[in-house]
């Protein structure tokens, strides 16, 4: 989800988003998950992890799609992620939510 929003790819963002994927790239609910290594602890006890999980809180810092969607000014896939319950408060780990990164980048379509 992270990538498809970042790279404004809508039908793949509406096609994950039918698949299950989660708005907000969090584990729960939906997403395509990865078996957990032998030896390696993860956050939950199902020995699965999401791949939007790890992307979320490893790779983009606490960045949601919208967060990316948002920066790359990719505005059919804001429009896409709003519409389908994105959280617009939601904040990365510089405590920015993407309303703040939209007013950030000058995105005023936003």
């Amino acid at each position: 989800m992270h990538l498809a929003a970042q790279g404004g790819h809508a039908a793949v963002v509406r096609c994950l988003l039918a698949a299950g994927a989660t708005v907000n790239g969090e584990p729960e609910g939906g997403g395509i998950t990865v078996e957990q290594p032998k030896g390696h602890i993860w956050p939950n006890k199902t020995g699965m992890i999401s791949v939007d999980y790890l992307l979320t809180n490893i790779y983009n810092l606490g960045d949601s799609p919208l967060h990316l969607a948002i920066t790359a000014n990719k505005l059919e896939v804001v429009h896409i992620l709003v519409a389908h319950g994105a959280c617009i408060n939601k904040l990365n780990i510089a405590l920015l939510n993407p309303l703040d990164l939209a007013a950030e980048n000058n995105n005023l379509e936003v």
